[in-house]
């Protein structure tokens, strides 16, 4: 995984106003995002929130260091509403784990 590419796109998502942060918002929030990314810390409670929200709605739902991503925020789970950075994402992420 490029790691670079990755932050950048979220970074892009970020500054377009295109990401919906933590749990409570992505479940809350009438638009939906295309991708949702969780840090491996997220509890239990809130993974299988996510995880049926992410079912229910077609929603791809990926494991990420968030935290890294975002420094100073108590933020474990993340939404990209915008549908090319949510892809962009999604490839640079299914590389990282394909064989």
């Amino acid at each position: 995984m490029n790691s670079e590419k990755v932050k950048t796109y979220i970074g892009f998502a970020v500054k377009a106003g295109k990401i919906i942060f933590g749990t409570d918002n992505l479940l809350e929030k009438k638009k939906h995002p295309k991708i949702i990314l969780t840090d491996p810390s997220l509890s239990d409670n809130s993974r299988e929130k996510l995880k049926g929200y992410a079912e229910k709605k077609g929603i791809d739902l990926m494991v990420l260091p968030i935290s890294e991503y975002f420094p100073g925020r108590n933020c474990k789970a993340v939404g990209i509403t915008e549908p090319n950075l949510a892809e962009a994402v999604k490839k640079e992420l299914k590389e990282s784990y394909s064989v």
